[in-house]
C-alpha cells in the first residue's frame, strides 16, 4: 500500500519533487474516475504482478496502461460524441452558477460517459434565484415572459 505524508518540502528540490508527486497522482486519479476501489485494487496487483515478473519496480507507465486496458475500446466519433454530450452539461452548469464541475469522464468502464458537478446551497438553491429563472424563460419566443 502507498502511503503519502503531507511534510513540508526542506529545499527546492524537495518542493519539485513534491509538485511532480502530486501531479502525477492527480493525472492517475482523474484517469481512474469511474472506477471502483476494487477496480483500481485489482489493477495495482496485476500490475505488481508484472513488474515482478519482470524483476523490476513499478512505474507510472504500467499503471496507466493498466487502467487504460480497463476501459472498452470506443470508435473516435462515439468518443467525441461523448465529450460533447458531458462537457454540455458542464458548461451549463457552470453558466448558471450551480457549483463546482469536479470533473468529467467519457471512459468508463460500462462504455459511456459522466459528470461529477456540485451543487452550492446558497444562490442556485433559494426561492428568489428559481422565480428569477421562470421569469426569465419565454417559451422559447425571444421575449422575457410576464410576472404575474
Amino acid at each position: 500500500m502507498l502511503l503519502l505524508q503531507h511534510a513540508p518540502p526542506s529545499n527546492d528540490t524537495d518542493h519539485t519533487m513534491a509538485e511532480a508527486i502530486y501531479a502525477a497522482l492527480n493525472r492517475l486519479a482523474t484517469r481512474a474516475m469511474g472506477l471502483t476501489g476494487a477496480d483500481i485494487e485489482r489493477i495495482v496487483r496485476q500490475v505488481r504482478l508484472k513488474a515482478r515478473r519482470e524483476k523490476r519496480a513499478i512505474r507510472y507507465e504500467d499503471i496507466e496502461e493498466g487502467i487504460r486496458m480497463e476501459r472498452p475500446q470506443l470508435p473516435y466519433d462515439l468518443r467525441w460524441r461523448f465529450a460533447i454530450y458531458e462537457s454540455g452539461h458542464a458548461v451549463v452548469h457552470h453558466a448558471l452558477r450551480l457549483g463546482p464541475i469536479h470533473g468529467l469522464n467519457i471512459d468508463t468502464p460500462s462504455g459511456g460517459g459522466y459528470s461529477q458537478l456540485g451543487f452550492t446551497a446558497s444562490g442556485s438553491d433559494t426561492l428568489g434565484y428559481r422565480e428569477d429563472m421562470l421569469a426569465n424563460d419565454d417559451g422559447g419566443k425571444g421575449r422575457r415572459a410576464d410576472r404575474r
